[in-house]
């Protein structure tokens, strides 16, 4: 039992990791775009609703960024790591 749960940790760890790598190498390109466009490097429309749009922007950046920095402090393999040691006794 301990070694099955040994090895279930293992791949949990490992897949995990390419995950959170995968995960984080989309989302920073989401940010960057984002953060493009609530910089004003990309024109969009009339003053009014180029505003409005890297206002919005600006939200999706920030909310993209609490993302990254949540994936990057391996919140879900922790607390499965945390199940895990707890099954295992």
């Amino acid at each position: 039992m301990q070694l099955r749960l040994h090895k279930v940790r293992r791949k949990v760890e490992l897949n995990t990791q390419k995950l959170r790598k995968d995960l984080i190498e989309d989302l920073a390109e989401i940010f960057r775009i984002a953060k493009t466009i609530a910089s004003g490097e990309v024109k969009i429309g009339d003053k009014k609703s180029a505003l409005r749009q890297r206002n919005a922007w600006a939200r999706v950046a920030a909310y993209t960024a609490q993302l990254i920095n949540g994936i990057a402090a391996g919140f879900d393999e922790k607390r499965l790591m945390s199940s895990l040691t707890f099954w295992s006794g």
